[in-house]
């Protein structure tokens, strides 16, 4: 078992994200690992900006979706509630961030971590 797909440093800010992909118009849960999640936790608990890549191949669309985001979906499938075992691409685009290619990068998601840097401190000085 790995961990996650990437984690390193940006901004002086730990990040941990895990890549995942799906052709469905919606993100099955069952394609994330109970371990990944409880890694993503653990690091998010000492301080690490974490999140999933989503990347939905029909509409060819990429989100940064928070861990928090996903942790409600993921206790309620988990608890069996109805209804649950995938989130809709329409929750993406309440509930996370959408990617933009730029002339930097072809899925720039770094402006979107920014986004979420931003939040957290913006959070902390509430």
């Amino acid at each position: 078992k790995s961990t996650v797909d990437f984690d390193g440093t940006y901004k002086s800010m730990s990040l941990y994200y895990e890549a995942k992909t799906t052709s469905k118009p919606y993100f099955p849960l069952e394609n994330v690992s109970n371990h990944q999640v409880e890694h993503l936790i653990k690091q998010a608990n000492v301080g690490a900006l974490c999140f999933f890549l989503v990347h939905f191949e029909k509409t060819q669309d990429t989100y940064v979706f928070p861990l928090q985001s996903l942790l409600y979906y993921w206790s309620r499938w988990k608890a069996k509630k109805r209804g649950y075992r995938h989130i809709p691409i329409d929750d993406f685009n309440t509930y996370a961030f959408k990617v933009k290619n730029t002339a930097r990068a072809r899925l720039d998601y770094l402006n979107q971590v920014d986004t979420l840097i931003k939040l957290l401190e913006e959070k902390d000085e509430a």
